[in-house]
């Protein structure tokens, strides 16, 4: 489980040596600016990441099986990262849809 971060303001009171680099992520995080496409995109991976911690709750094994959820989890936190980093994947969600039906001969 994440921890909260800390608040720049009790940093500042500690003297923290972290200070200077959460200072660092506070000014990366209000410069980015996100595309309104990929706002919707993290805000259906948020939604997604929700019923997948859901699913979790059911622990490692359900019904005898490695619980799916946990991986589903992880990527789906790893998508979003991505996005809110502003970095572009290698492919977008259309072009992987447009290989698969194409290898599967769908159009």
């Amino acid at each position: 489980m994440m921890r909260e971060r800390t608040p720049l303001d009790l940093l500042e009171l500690q003297g923290s040596p972290n200070l200077r680099r959460s200072l660092k992520r506070e000014a990366a995080e209000a410069s980015a600016t996100l595309a309104p496409e990929t706002r919707s995109e993290i805000e259906q991976l948020n939604e997604l990441i929700a019923q997948a911690m859901r699913a979790c709750k059911r622990g490692h094994t359900f019904r005898g099986k490695p619980n799916p959820a946990f991986e589903h989890l992880t990527k789906l936190v790893k998508t979003r990262d991505v996005l809110t980093k502003g970095k572009k994947p290698a492919k977008t969600a259309r072009e992987i849809l447009a290989e698969a039906n194409a290898a599967l001969g769908i159009n």
